[in-house]
C-alpha cells in the first residue's frame, strides 16, 4: 500500500478507526509516532501525519507536512463502454485505473442486457483500493449516457472500436467507444458513418472488457 485514503486528509487531526484502524495497527503493526501518508484523491496533495494517542480501537494522527504530488504526464483517455454486467467491469477496473484512464462513460446500448443498475459505491471502493496500491493520486471519474447517439454527440472526435480491418494509427484518440457482447446494432452502426471505426488485431472474438483493456493499453503504453 502506497498511502492511506481518507476523505478528510488535510485536516489538522485525523481520527482513525474501524477497518483502517484494523489494517494499520493489526495487520501492518504501526506504532506510536510513526509517519503515515494519507491522501484524499481530490486536491493533488499528500499529507504526512504522525500517529498519536493509540487506544484499543482508535488512534489520532497529527498533520506534520503537506506535499504537492508531481503532475503525472499522461495521455488523457475517456472510455465509452456499453453497459455490461457489473462483475465484468470489476474485473478490469483496477487495470484501467493503473494505466491512467481519466474517465469511463457508461453507455446504454441496444445490446446492453436490460437496464443493468451499476453499484457505483462499490466501484468507487475498488478504485480507492487500486489507487492505494498503485500510487495514483486522483480518482478515475464516471459519466452516464442514455444511448450510443448521446455518446457520439458528446465525443464527436471519438473513435469506435468495432469489427473492422482498420487499425489505430499514430494519432492517439482522447476517447473511444466499445460495445457490449455482440457489438452494436445496425441502427447504432448507422451513427458511425462519419466517425473513425477501428478494429483490434486479434483474430479472435474479444469479450467487451478485453477490448476495453486492449484499446486503452494501445493508447496509453
Amino acid at each position: 500500500m502506497q498511502f492511506v485514503y481518507d476523505a478528510r486528509a488535510g485536516e489538522r487531526v485525523l481520527t482513525l478507526e474501524g477497518e483502517i484502524f484494523t489494517h494499520l495497527f493489526k495487520s501492518r503493526r504501526m506504532r506510536h509516532e510513526e509517519s503515515l501518508h494519507v491522501r484524499n484523491l481530490v486536491d493533488g496533495n499528500a499529507y504526512v501525519y504522525r500517529l498519536e494517542a493509540i487506544t484499543r480501537n482508535k488512534a489520532h494522527a497529527l498533520l506534520e507536512q503537506t506535499l504537492p504530488l508531481p503532475e503525472m504526464a499522461q495521455h488523457e483517455v475517456n472510455v465509452g463502454w456499453a453497459v455490461v454486467e457489473q462483475k465484468s467491469i470489476e474485473k478490469v477496473l483496477p487495470m484501467l485505473n493503473e494505466m491512467g484512464v481519466k474517465k469511463i462513460g457508461f453507455v446504454q446500448s441496444d445490446f446492453s442486457q436490460g437496464r443493468v443498475t451499476l453499484d457505483m459505491a462499490r466501484l468507487q471502493r475498488i478504485l480507492i483500493n487500486s489507487c492505494q496500491q498503485c500510487g495514483r493520486g486522483d480518482l478515475l471519474t464516471w459519466e452516464h449516457f442514455e444511448s450510443v447517439e448521446a455518446w457520439c454527440e458528446a465525443y464527436p472526435e471519438g473513435v469506435v472500436v468495432d469489427f473492422s480491418s482498420n487499425r489505430l494509427g499514430e494519432a492517439k484518440p482522447h476517447a473511444f467507444l466499445v460495445g457490449c457482447e455482440g457489438g452494436f446494432s445496425p441502427k447504432e452502426r448507422a451513427l458511425f458513418e462519419n466517425k473513425t471505426v477501428v478494429g483490434l488485431g486479434s483474430p479472435y472474438i474479444l469479450r467487451s472488457e478485453s477490448a476495453v483493456v486492449a484499446m486503452a493499453a494501445k493508447i496509453l503504453t
